[in-house]
């Protein structure tokens, strides 16, 4: 049942999102820069931006420069709120569009149930959860919602609605509607709606997910102010059959395949939770001096000529920490920077005649008429006068902007997450205990509450940026939080409260656009004697970039390892464990192409107190000596027109707490260009993954956790899919064949023990823009 609270929030985001539906003032737009006129936070001019060989790329970041919107004027940016305004452009490109669970759209798939939308673990080796009370460290939904700190705050400027749909065999279907408008120059607000509904393939695998995130921001005119407000809920709805009763070959015998039986007759899974945030910022630094007659270097300083980084159009993370390292940026500046005001009175002088404005003079609104005379007194109608002149009224000039240079901040937020699984007629044989007599219902409940104050200060990141375009030395980045934490932990039994206090720290110094010396450490640590304390450093000259990198950290027990029961059963599935803090440490070596889009990553995992869930679905802990060998490979070819993209894993570890694929493998060979006398352009082709023989992790619902098991192997296994992907005007469209070797190698493939993945099937996605 929703709090009221709640329900009083979903429904002003419901009235605000029928205030949007109204016809919306007309806005000028500033031909130039693509915004409103007299936003005094104006951006790069449209089609300015450059390839990594000079050439222009339109705005809305197309890549090869394939298809612009028919609106020429359209323009739309973005922000993560971990990095307030720092303006990305937004991609609608094609690349991996055609992927369509977000389980696979990482730098490496994800392991799943075979099932969109249900529980998933990533595949290669990495640190699990974040330091301070984690009740999602093991959160194998995880790709199906938006955290906190990948909501994304907006800036267009006119209304922008994108809509998706997809439907595939199955029947699974995914819906995504977003719309943006800026309700002023200065504020912002958006609404983004997923909706992922499955039916699958096999009896009893249903899933349901809801994905809400509402974002709106304000900054005031001198940039002294901004605020940013945030709301994200999920709902998760996930039926559980247990795995197929019957061979893993045979199910894939039975048409539907439906028909074969499952373990679990009457089982689910459910979630809910929410986060809601509100961070204000006050931001200190100098005023920026107006151009008048002589221009001002600080105006022009800010000019942006290269093309910002782009944002994945479904940012999905990569699993454990996978995804690149930020790169120096080429000019991720933020793109509000000092522009002249309008509102620049020229000299008296200028004027060439009275009530002649010169070009750069403002004219006051309020224009007198009076009767002009000539020299024989005749009248000869209203004349426009200089509203300048000694008996006029003068404007009130504005304050000046700020540029901003160092950043002070306040964050509150408020989070919830429930968890609860449920079987109505449990099967003792299944869970491997004995059951009470009187047991009808089986129930794991948990709940979670947090209120949190975050207090920071640091350097501003964006007009540092700025700053740099003109330092070919690099500049310094400096960021420190303090967070205090209040927690109720709600469990099948009882319930408790705590507190947490945690230090964040980042220092970071970027080369400048020449290249050169780069250098990125972070340190978070609480009282709890958890830390993850990272350092990376390197060189980058022209598109390549080397370093080498550290990563130490420490882990207490989440609250599954350490206290776990189930209501109404007897001993087996209860227990208070006192296991010690888990340690890490990383080092690593890697090495960045940026345009061949290439990425090598060496690393070592050396683990003391290793925790894992063991074969027989319990919490564990090992002594020391767990070591894992890791290479990541990422390299993508081109020849003319067609494209080779490579992904490539390979892991190697003697513990015998850990079973991991020695190599896994993504292939996606395709051609990319204009078809049909150029009306169309496209990517056409396919994709291969596979992976070497091992002993998957199996899924147990009750802990909601995958845990290791040695009885059986699953084999080598090529999946193929076949795609075509295009636009037709301000539409992208992806068709797409799924798994068409089934059966030339084996009856079917399993990633997970018990959970076949789907047959082969049709899948297609249709995505919308509208600008009005």
């Amino acid at each position: 049942m929703l709090h009221p609270f709640r329900i009083a929030v979903y429904l002003s985001l419901f009235g605000l999102l029928l205030g949007w539906a109204l016809p919306a003032a007309a806005q000028a737009i500033d031909p130039v820069t693509g915004l409103p006129v007299g936003d005094p936070s104006a951006g790069p001019a449209p089609g300015t931006f450059t390839d990594a060989d000079g050439n222009p790329i339109p705005a809305d970041s197309l890549p090869d420069n394939s298809v612009e919107f028919d609106i020429s004027d359209a323009f739309v940016q973005v922000f993560k709120a971990a990095k307030p305004f720092a303006w990305r452009a937004v991609d609608t490109g094609l690349y991996r569009f055609h992927v369509a669970d977000p389980a696979f759209q990482g730098t490496l798939d994800r392991v799943t149930l075979g099932n969109l939308g249900q529980a998933s673990h990533a595949r290669a080796f990495g640190p699990r959860g974040t330091v301070g009370f984690d009740p999602a460290a093991y959160d194998a939904w995880a790709p199906y919602y938006t955290p906190p700190d990948s909501l994304r705050f907006w800036r267009a400027n006119k209304p922008y609605t994108q809509a998706r749909y997809q439907l595939a065999s199955g029947v699974s279907q995914q819906l995504r509607v977003r719309h943006v408008r800026n309700l002023t120059p200065n504020l912002n607000a958006s609404l983004d709606y997923k909706r992922v509904v499955s039916i699958g393939q096999s009896a009893r695998q249903k899933t349901g997910i809801d994905d809400l995130a509402f974002s709106a921001w304000y900054r005031s005119s001198d940039r002294r102010y901004s605020a940013q407000l945030g709301l994200v809920y999920r709902a998760i709805n996930a039926e559980e059959n247990g795995g197929t009763a019957v061979g893993m070959d045979s199910v894939f015998d039975f048409t539907p395949r439906s028909g074969a039986p499952v373990r679990l007759d009457d089982a689910q899974h459910r979630h809910r939770g929410h986060t809601l945030f509100l961070e204000q910022a006050w931001h200190l630094g100098k005023r920026v001096a107006r151009p008048g007659a002589s221009p001002s270097a600080a105006g022009d300083a800010g000019r942006q000529t290269e093309r910002p980084p782009t944002a994945p159009d479904s940012a999905v993370a990569a699993p454990n920490g996978l995804a690149p390292a930020a790169d120096p940026p080429v000019a991720p500046m933020d793109s509000l920077t000092a522009v002249s005001d309008t509102l620049v009175t020229a000299p008296d002088t200028l004027l060439t005649e009275p009530g002649t404005p010169s070009p750069t003079e403002d004219i006051d609104s309020v224009d007198l008429a009076l009767p002009a005379v000539d020299s024989a007194g005749l009248g000869k109608g209203p004349a426009r006068t200089d509203s300048l002149a000694a008996n006029a009224k003068k404007p009130k000039p504005k304050p000046e902007p700020i540029q901003p240079l160092w950043r002070a901040w306040h964050r509150f937020s408020w989070t919830t997450d429930d968890r609860g699984f449920s079987d109505n007629g449990p099967d003792s044989s299944y869970y491997g205990m004995a059951l009470l007599e009187d047991l009808d219902t089986l129930q794991v409940n948990y709940g979670f509450q947090r209120f949190e104050n975050r207090i920071g200060f640091g350097t501003f990141d964006p007009e540092w940026r700025a700053r740099a375009l003109a330092d070919s030395t690099g500049y310094w980045s400096l960021g420190a939080e303090l967070w205090h934490r209040f927690e109720r932990i709600e469990r099948t039994v009882g319930s408790r409260n705590q507190q947490d206090l945690l230090l964040d720290v980042q220092v970071r110094r970027f080369a400048g656009p020449a290249g050169g010396w780069f250098f990125q450490g972070h340190g978070r640590a609480n009282v709890r004697g958890e830390y993850d304390l990272q350092a990376e450093s390197g060189w980058r000259f022209g598109q390549h970039r080397v370093g080498v990198g550290l990563e130490s950290t420490r882990r207490q027990p989440s609250e599954q390892e350490d206290f776990y029961i189930v209501q109404g059963l007897s001993g087996a599935f209860q227990w208070t464990n006192s296991f010690g803090g888990e340690t890490r440490l990383v080092p690593e070596l890697h090495y960045r192409n940026a345009r061949s889009k290439t990425e090598w990553r060496l690393r070592a995992h050396l683990v003391d107190g290793y925790l894992y869930w063991n074969a027989s679905g319990e919490p564990a802990q090992a002594g020391s000596g767990v070591t894992v060998l890791q290479a990541i490979v990422r390299q993508n070819f081109r020849f003319g027109h067609f494209r080779w993209d490579n992904s490539i894993a390979v892991q190697r570890s003697n513990a015998p707490q850990l079973n991991l694929p020695t190599y896994w493998g993504r292939h996606s060979l395709y051609f990319a260009g204009r078809i049909f006398g150029n009306a169309l352009y496209a990517h056409i082709g396919g994709d291969i993954r596979y992976n070497t023989n091992y002993s998957a992790d199996a899924w147990d619902p009750l802990s909601a956790a995958f845990h290791l098991q040695n009885t059986e192997t699953l084999s080598f296994y090529p999946v193929v899919d076949a795609f075509l992907s295009g636009y037709v005007s301000r539409a992208r469209f992806t068709i797409k064949g799924i798994n068409l070797a089934q059966g030339l190698f084996q009856p079917g493939w399993y990633q997970t023990p018990g959970y076949p993945m789907p047959n082969r099937g049709i899948l297609l996605q249709l995505d919308w823009v509208f600008w009005y």
